[in-house]
């Protein structure tokens, strides 16, 4: 086990075993608290944290310190997140503080580091108002992908947002141009802290949500956690909403094989999706399964229709032959129903919320992905 402490303005980095004896300590000279650690392929560590700038440092198993780096003008950078890139190089996302006579803002600030902490480049993107940048990853086409949320409406934000803070997705290339962006949103706050990408290239985002409207739909109060399906070009595939009446926070996204995926949080809710609270505010862990198609991958999008949706009893499927079977999922990740397409598929005995209709042919392959709203 690593640990990173402050102590008087020093950052403070030490190893324990597995029996919490303490095997080693490192001080680290003033100038950056020290907030994470990340493990290296080739068995070293980085310790990476802000203060003049951002700070990393890279050290060995044994405590001994092989570079130390910093980035960014003093006092100017925020660090959000520190992840892998395919060439054992490291990605750096956060906000940088834009400082002039009539500007007091954050922009998205993204930066590329090699193995040996070079900077590689450097890129930023915002508007007039403050965007913070919250969590990136390289994509398996070798792009870069960061997530966060915007309160602008111009400069690189050209999408008006549909309410008081929207998401914000951008794409980036292996120089960290601009190539694609996304706003998403309601009519209250709404934030993307996560992403992850899935095996089949879609990417899977989750946040925080206070609207129920234009792309949120099931919100159930206050603050509920957001999850978003984004296509490879980031179109929309699907949403849903976890959560109760009461404030509801995203901790951590983790995604591993089988599209198995694991959200972390609190929740001061004793209703809805955490009807287990015995009150108070609690930690949740929650394990689901993600069945996705992209929208290479969904050819019979423009010729099948889901219908009512939203819906009080019955939803019907028109438009292709080819659709069989279906399984209805919901929000934990259960199987709820399953049967054949040729006749209504009856959702009345279910609560009111957010479903995922999966669709499939006589081979039992995925076809077509929507969700669907329960009413009452």
């Amino acid at each position: 086990m690593v640990g990173v402490s402050s102590v008087l303005e020093h950052s403070w980095i030490f190893k324990v075993s597995a029996d919490g004896e303490l095997e080693w300590e490192l001080i680290l000279s003033p100038g950056g608290v020290m907030e994470k650690v990340i493990a290296l392929p080739d068995g070293n560590f980085i310790a990476a944290g802000e203060g003049n700038g951002v700070s990393l440092t890279k050290f060995n198993a044994a405590g001994d310190i092989i570079w130390d780096k910093q980035y960014g003008a003093n006092f100017f950078q925020t660090l959000s997140s520190i992840s892998l890139t395919k060439d054992d190089g490291i990605l750096l996302v956060g906000g940088t503080f834009e400082n002039s006579a009539s500007d007091l803002r954050y922009d998205f600030w993204i930066v590329k580091i090699d193995a040996e902490g070079e900077e590689e480049w450097t890129s930023s993107y915002g508007g007039n108002e403050s965007d913070i940048a919250m969590s990136g990853i390289q994509t398996t086409e070798g792009n870069y992908v960061v997530v966060g949320w915007a309160d602008s409406d111009s400069t690189d934000l050209t999408h008006t947002t549909n309410g008081l803070i929207d998401a914000w997705v951008i794409l980036l290339d292996d120089t960290g141009q601009l190539i694609n962006k996304k706003m998403l949103g309601g009519s209250q706050i709404d934030r993307a802290t996560e992403i992850v990408q899935l095996e089949n290239g879609s990417f899977l985002i989750a946040g925080v949500t206070g609207s129920n409207d234009f792309d949120v739909t099931g919100h159930k109060g206050s603050l509920d956690v957001w999850v978003i399906n984004l296509d490879e070009n980031l179109n929309k595939i699907w949403d849903a909403t976890y959560g109760g009446s009461s404030g509801d926070r995203l901790g951590e996204l983790l995604y591993f094989s089988n599209s198995e995926v694991y959200m972390t949080g609190s929740t001061s809710s004793a209703d809805g999706d955490f009807i287990d609270n015995t009150g108070g505010i609690v930690g949740w862990l929650a394990k689901f399964q993600v069945t996705s198609v992209s929208s290479t991958e969904n050819p019979l999008s423009s010729r099948i229709s889901v219908y009512p949706n939203p819906s009080v009893d019955f939803i019907h499927i028109n438009g292709n032959s080819d659709v069989h079977s279906f399984v209805l999922i919901d929000s934990y990740g259960n199987r709820i129903s399953s049967g054949l397409t040729d006749r209504p598929i009856d959702i009345s005995k279910f609560h009111r919320g957010s479903y995922l209709l999966t669709l499939y042919n006589k081979d039992n392959e995925l076809q077509y992905v929507e969700r669907v709203i329960k009413m009452e």
